[in-house]
């Protein structure tokens, strides 16, 4: 019975479609009532078209990746971490760091962070990531930033270094980096420098 309801609704909505097109829609009936409980309004506006939503009649191309199509005009919420076609953008060069705890840094490839520690001076560097969006690694150099003095590189959501009783002082330097190009992942930072004096 309800499958003829809407076999019903859907030719009374044909009809009324194809009717006089020229009509302004005002002659047309605002109501079909169909016996039962269905009431279908087909009443035409005559209002324009809301301004807040835009058309397009470009075609899309079904060879052409989707990520191409996107409109550019609509503000896309874009994770570089989830989508390798999203542009990932990270700080270039050394970036100078304090003590402190640093959340939702984002890693693309690699950034080199600096801290200057005073003779005896001990450093511990740790972040935290979800290693299954992407492996991340992080090396502690010295002071020239030549020579790793230590390193973690495990499969975990945790990596942490630590370098102690520095003999000179001077700034000293770390590196976060993406395992592989598909490894981009957001990490908290947390820098403690403590002396041991």
């Amino acid at each position: 019975m309800n499958s003829i309801k809407c076999g019903l609704v859907l030719l009374i909505a044909s009809l009324i479609a194809c009717s006089d097109s020229s009509s302004s829609g005002d002659d047309l009936a605002d109501a079909v009532d169909v016996p039962g409980d269905i009431n279908v309004d087909f009443s035409l506006s005559d209002s324009p078209s809301d301004p807040d939503i835009e058309t397009t009649t470009d075609a899309i191309n079904p060879d052409q990746n989707l990520s191409d199509v996107r409109d550019s005009s609509v503000d896309q919420a874009c994770n570089p971490t989830l989508d390798l076609a999203c542009p990932c953008t990270e700080p270039q060069g050394v970036e100078e760091i304090s003590p402190g705890v640093f959340q939702d840094q984002l890693v693309c490839d690699a950034r080199t962070f600096s801290t200057p520690l005073e003779v005896s001076d001990s450093l511990q560097v740790t972040i935290e990531f979800d290693s299954e969006v992407g492996h991340l690694d992080l090396r502690l150099f010295d002071r020239n930033g030549s020579t790793v003095v230590d390193q973690s590189t495990t499969d975990t959501d945790v990596q942490s270094v630590s370098f102690s009783d520095a003999v000179e002082a001077g700034t000293y330097y770390f590196m976060v980096s993406a395992r592989t190009a598909a490894d981009r992942n957001f990490f908290d930072l947390t820098v403690e420098v403590t002396d041991q004096l």
